[in-house]
């Protein structure tokens, strides 16, 4: 219990399960299962979960490469990198990035692609749906993007933040005046 993400393989075959497992504990290593080399996979649903909470949900992009121990493996994207500039595509709406069909079913993601500096917007990139799982929950039936998970609690922070803020203000005056009291002994 706590040590992640584990896979319980049921064939029929012990054997065949104890190998399943095996090779499941090794693809999970960082340099088996995330795109880039540098998280476990374990740390990859820990930042999905994180992101989701935050953002409201996040991209797993399925990628087939070559090397690793088998040609799969994930990379996070996060939903600020859908490119919310296209409108339609082969007829299809576009809506935030995301290209539904007439259903509201995702059938592609547009994503824009970032130089080295973060900021310099390169080519934009077209994923179908069948390579991406797209994280975030569903809390109304026409609901097609994610909301954070932190929304029903921003207007409480805004209002605490303002009260701390007159509270500062009260502080400062009252540290401003100060009262002096004379008094002629009789």
């Amino acid at each position: 219990y706590g040590a992640g993400y584990m896979l319980r393989s049921l064939t029929g075959d012990e054997t065949l399960n104890t190998e399943i497992e095996r090779y499941w504990e090794k693809w999970c290593k960082k340099e088996n299962c995330d795109v880039s080399g540098t998280q476990s996979f374990n740390s990859m649903m820990r930042m999905a979960l994180t992101r989701k909470k935050i953002d409201g949900g996040i991209l797993i992009l399925k990628c087939y490469t070559a090397g690793g121990l088998v040609p799969f493996k994930l990379q996070l994207i996060e939903v600020d990198d859908l490119d919310d500039m296209v409108q339609t595509h082969n007829g299809n709406k576009v809506v935030g990035g995301i290209e539904y069909n007439k259903y509201n079913k995702p059938i592609g993601f547009h994503l824009r692609q970032y130089g080295m500096d973060g900021y310099t917007v390169l080519d934009r990139r077209y994923v179908d749906a069948k390579d991406v799982i797209y994280y975030f929950t569903k809390k109304r039936p026409t609901q097609i993007r994610e909301v954070s998970d932190m929304a029903p609690t921003l207007t409480r922070v805004r209002d605490i933040n303002e009260f701390i803020h007159t509270i500062s203000v009260k502080e400062r005056i009252l540290a401003c005046l100060s009262v002096f009291v004379q008094r002629e002994i009789p």
